[in-house]
């Protein structure tokens, strides 16, 4: 951000760095909130399918179970 960022891709899901959220508020950069898949499709029961069929056989469903997911966690994260 120093150097010029005026984005943060952040591949854990602010699951990494505790204060990765604190960053993204203070700074008003825009914020691309991802995640590092392996841990999700286990906790939901799609790891056999990606494993076998790759990310793109998981339906529109089982995509927003993900998303839905991650968003729960923002907010949980949000109140620490």
């Amino acid at each position: 951000i120093a150097s010029g960022a005026d984005m943060i891709d952040d591949i854990w899901g602010l699951q990494y760095d505790r204060n990765m959220g604190r960053l993204i508020a203070d700074s008003e950069v825009a914020y691309c909130l991802m995640h590092n898949r392996s841990e999700v499709k286990e906790e939901l029961g799609l790891l056999d399918q990606v494993l076998q069929k790759g990310w793109k056989s998981l339906s529109a469903k089982e995509t927003g179970r993900i998303g839905g997911l991650m968003t729960k966690r923002k907010k949980e994260l949000s109140k620490l």
